[in-house]
């Protein structure tokens, strides 16, 4: 099963099937909704741990060359929030 933003690169996905031919496989990619849900859900556990100042990119998933912190905040005009720190 693919799901989250990816599932909708049709090449990457063609990749997958093309790279796992050799073997007996199905790939499914489940109802837009679920997709949808799974990718939201990620994004508000990197930004939750982005505010707590917790590493959200991790090097064994990603392939960065460290675990760190990705994103940046954005905060609306006026007396600035201390998030962490």
């Amino acid at each position: 099963m693919i799901t989250g933003g990816g599932a909708y690169n049709e090449f990457v996905v063609r990749l997958i099937d093309l790279y796992l031919e050799r073997i007996n496989h199905h790939i499914d990619l489940p109802s837009r909704d679920l997709i949808e849900f799974k990718e939201a859900a990620l994004m508000g556990l990197m930004a939750y741990l982005f505010v707590k100042g917790l590493e959200n990119v991790f090097s064994d998933v990603t392939g960065s060359s460290e675990d760190h912190i990705g994103g940046c905040l954005f905060q609306a005009p006026g007396s600035p929030k201390i998030i962490y720190g």
